[in-house]
């Protein structure tokens, strides 16, 4: 009995490439043809852009039990726009990182109410879902010293 083959095919890349596309391509379509599947829609996005991160040589590691990665998906305001009062992630041109902001219909906001220029959001992002919180009794490592129970 041999050992099996774990070379990668020779087109390995171009079908990679070629899946990436496709699933895309499919959440844009339900995103055309049915804007309140949002859910199926970021899990067709989460999969190809973890596909692509794959096909890159990008190699994910099990964090620590209490530490989460969450994928980021940037819609651009002309493909999409966030449920009106929904705080999303927002950013425009120049910008060194994002802020929280919401859209006021038809007008954005930022997230303590100011109004914004209407040029100035180019894209929005869902809000993190933030740190994972431990469950009763998971060790946890503590600043003091060794581990101990929360």
């Amino acid at each position: 009995m041999s050992a099996p083959d774990t070379r990668r095919p020779a087109d390995y890349e171009s079908e990679a490439r070629t899946l990436v596309e496709w699933l895309f391509a499919q959440a844009a379509l339900i995103r055309k043809n049915a804007p309140d599947r949002r859910f199926d829609i970021a899990k067709l996005e989460d999969s190809a852009a973890l596909i692509d991160s794959f096909r890159a040589g990008l190699v994910l590691v099990n964090p620590h039990p209490l530490m989460r990665a969450e994928l980021v998906r940037w819609v651009s305001v002309d493909d999409a726009l966030p449920d009106a009062d929904e705080t999303v992630l927002i950013c425009g041109p120049g910008d060194d990182s994002p802020w929280p902001g919401y859209l006021d219909s038809p007008h954005w906001r930022s997230a303590d109410g100011f109004y914004l220029n209407p040029h100035r959001v180019t894209h929005w992002a869902p809000m993190p879902t933030g740190p994972a919180v431990p469950a009763a009794g998971v060790v946890t490592p503590s600043e003091n010293g060794p581990e101990v129970a929360q």
